[in-house]
């Protein structure tokens, strides 16, 4: 008799520690894997020089425009953008992006890159892309 009470006691437990069961169906991983020759001196992208530091920068980090492998120009972070009639100023629309931290992406973000690139200061061999501004070179040499 008291086995069939257990029994009977046992198998609605069973079926409910069975259903508290976690579901992983359509999660999805996000892992990425990458198979580099040396560990980059630095992951700053201001920093970036060699090869792969580059590469896992053009990874890790979005700019304002993207360059596909044909050699196409679309939009990255900018959702937009307009030229002036006489081609001198460039104006971007932001999209809504975040850094990993939660904090907004803002124009003042990318203020602050260039300035920073441009510095005299500042040892980079990327500053010479930004040499088609004007008083770029100017501002770089001091």
């Amino acid at each position: 008799m008291l086995k069939k009470i257990l029994i009977i006691f046992c198998i609605p437990t069973l079926f409910f520690f069975t259903s508290c069961k976690k579901n992983d169906k359509g999660k999805t991983k996000q892992n990425l894997t990458i198979n580099i020759l040396s560990e980059p001196p630095s992951l700053d992208p201001l920093k970036a020089r060699d090869l792969i530091a580059v590469n896992l920068a053009k990874i890790f980090f979005d700019g304002l425009m993207r360059v596909d492998s044909d050699g196409n120009i679309s939009p990255g972070i900018a959702k937009s953008y307009k030229i002036s009639d006489d081609g001198k100023i460039y104006t971007f629309s932001l999209r809504d992006s975040f850094w990993s931290n939660g904090d907004k992406l803002t124009a003042h973000d990318f203020e602050y890159t260039f300035k920073k690139v441009l510095s005299p200061n500042f040892i980079t061999s990327n500053a010479t892309s930004l040499f088609k501004i004007k008083n770029a070179k100017r501002a770089k040499e001091g």
